[in-house]
């Protein structure tokens, strides 16, 4: 029952970012400007271990973090760190923000159901609201510390540059 209810999670996650990444092109959110985060949804695909996380900035902003680990898919993407669908750089100044925003970040498990259709207004309002699954909560800590585990490691650099060396 787990597993199914993750495979629609992380499909629900997976189309609900690319309607963001489509309705919001032209408010494209850049890392540098985000202060702090909230943890709202989380998947983890079957292609090998990606890792899915999506958020919501001081201001409301919805934005995605996205880890590609090696594995099935294909090898332009694999094995790198994503933040609103772009590249973030191996030991770079913006991964350094960004792991730092997933470190302080604060969480809210929101039904991805209802992360797809709310305003960004309404998103605050939600997350102002006090969550009552904490069992969510950890399930977004644990992909959360995934991520953050994996990105700080010796392998992922060494993952990183056999996938740009193909």
């Amino acid at each position: 029952m787990r597993i199914c209810s993750l495979i629609v999670v992380a499909f629900s996650f997976a189309l609900g970012c690319e309607r963001m990444h489509e309705s919001r092109s032209s408010d494209s959110l850049r890392l540098h400007s985000v202060e702090s985060v909230t943890l709202v949804s989380g998947a983890i695909t079957q292609d090998g271990g990606t890792r899915m996380l999506l958020a919501v900035t001081e201001t409301g902003k919805r934005c995605s973090i996205v880890l590609v680990q090696p594995g099935f898919g294909d090898p332009e993407f694999r094995a790198r760190l994503y933040f609103n669908n772009e590249m973030v750089g191996v030991r770079s100044d913006r991964e350094d923000h960004l792991l730092a925003l997933l470190n302080a970040a604060s969480f809210h498990f929101l039904d991805p159901s209802v992360t797809n259709t709310i305003s960004d207004e309404e998103f605050l309002h939600a997350i102002a609201t006090e969550s009552d699954d904490i069992s969510n909560d950890d399930f977004l800590r644990s992909l959360r510390d995934d991520v953050v585990d994996f990105v700080e490691s010796d392998v992922y650099i060494e993952d990183a540059h056999k996938e740009s060396t193909r």
